[in-house]
């Protein structure tokens, strides 16, 4: 798989420290700081928009939601810092990896091709893909996912005080064990990004995320 990816992902507490004292190093500390994830919910609209990081929120299982924010970002992907330095990063709305995390950790992903969610809404009903994962524990490398999308509905959805006319897309998966997969998106039906998440990031691990202020 991806040893890139995989390297830097174990690497990541030392960028911090190497960084502490750096402007980028200081900026980060500063927005962690601010966060209060023993609160409903966590911030508020105003405090994320005043802040000059992307955001995001994020539910791991049943736990309290937490303001996550922006650590970097490249090529397609963004990597995402919660306050206790667990790591999340993003492709086009979807998981391709977590770091230190309770539970599992989902190493890396590779797709098959193009990921049907960095696309338009119109084209994901129907759509078809595969992609393979790493997942830890267990040393279980190239578990492959074959996945279908539908999109189920549109209405409005509601993310930390603003209501935003979404899609909801359903894709549904197979395991390379078998296993039955679900994963739902919620897209700006004119753009395709996704807005709004429930996913899954290994055995027993689900995720859920809304974007508060996007990396643009």
């Amino acid at each position: 798989m991806r040893l890139g990816l995989t390297l830097g992902l174990l690497a990541l507490p030392l960028l911090l420290a190497a960084c502490g004292d750096s402007p980028v190093g200081r900026a980060g500390a500063a927005a962690v700081g601010l966060v209060r994830p023993n609160t409903q919910p966590p911030i508020t609209r105003a405090e994320a928009e005043a802040s000059p990081y992307a955001s995001i929120l994020v539910r791991v299982g049943g736990g309290q939601p937490a303001w996550v924010v922006l650590f970097g970002a490249s090529a397609d992907r963004q990597t995402w810092l919660a306050a206790d330095r667990s790591v999340i990063v993003t492709r086009a709305g979807r998981i391709v990896a977590t770091a230190n995390l309770p539970g599992g950790q989902l190493v890396d992903t590779w797709q098959s091709g193009p990921d049907p969610l960095s696309g338009p809404v119109e084209f994901l009903d129907g759509a078809a893909a595969w992609r393979v994962v790493d997942l830890q524990p267990g040393d279980r490398f190239g578990f492959r996912l074959d996945c279908t999308l539908a999109v189920t509905a549109r209405g409005p959805v509601v993310i930390l005080e603003r209501s935003y006319d979404l899609a909801t897309v359903e894709e549904r998966c197979r395991g390379s064990d078998g296993s039955a997969i679900v994963n739902r998106f919620w897209a700006d039906p004119r753009t395709g990004f996704v807005w709004k998440s429930d996913q899954w990031a290994g055995p027993g691990t689900r995720i859920s995320i809304e974007v508060v202020k996007p990396y643009l």
